[in-house]
């Protein structure tokens, strides 16, 4: 299991794909799903970034696991507002997050926590 406490600033979801990145190499997980996993996270974080306060708490957790075929990735905020899938316009700069990790996992979803929320995603290991 990885772990992560991150910042509210987007430096993190560079410091947090690089980490990743080099952890799932080292328990042999090929660079497709790597890149895969790389991408949710960004996402995750950077829909966190975007749409939650800073909070009172300035460090965020980010966590992933790799168990029987699945990688699972985390991101807790301080935010208990739930993401929005959003349907933007072919030349809308933004608004395509969750439509992303849709695509690349199999299953995602949200739960409140005691400090806010956690969005996770589940994608396959091939």
């Amino acid at each position: 299991m990885g772990e992560m406490l991150v910042r509210h600033e987007p430096a993190t979801a560079s410091a947090v794909r690089r980490e990743l990145a080099l952890d799932l190499d080292l328990q042999g997980i090929g660079p497709d799903a790597i890149d895969d996993a790389t991408l949710v996270a960004s996402e995750l974080i950077g829909n966190a970034i975007r749409h939650a306060s800073r909070g009172d708490r300035d460090a965020w957790v980010v966590s992933w696991t790799v168990q029987s075929g699945v990688i699972v990735i985390s991101v807790e905020d301080p935010s208990h507002d739930l993401p929005v899938r959003r349907n933007p316009a072919p030349d809308a700069p933004s608004g395509r997050g969750l439509a992303i990790v849709e695509t690349l996992s199999f299953d995602w979803g949200v739960e409140h926590t005691a400090r806010g929320k956690r969005v996770w995603a589940k994608l396959r290991v091939a």
